[in-house]
């Protein structure tokens, strides 16, 4: 990824244990080279055994930001 630029990322929930009710989603980063610009997804109900996708969280690179790991938390 280069500094300075907008990133996406899609990810897959598979839900395998029991109906999910208004399921809720949020994307967030302890880190003041990264901004997330879109972080939340709503997905309404999940059934048992079944997978959703969600389409993607955005988020921005600080253009002088070092070269080091990044934590997600979703």
């Amino acid at each position: 990824m280069s500094l300075g630029s907008d990133r996406n990322r899609c990810r897959t929930f598979n839900n395998s244990f029991g109906d999910a009710h208004n399921v809720q989603v949020y994307l967030s980063v302890n880190d003041p080279d990264i901004t997330i610009t879109d972080f939340d997804r709503g997905y309404g109900d999940i059934l048992a055994g079944n997978f959703e996708s969600s389409p993607d969280f955005d988020f921005e690179v600080s253009s002088n930001c070092p070269d080091k790991d990044v934590e997600f938390t979703l």
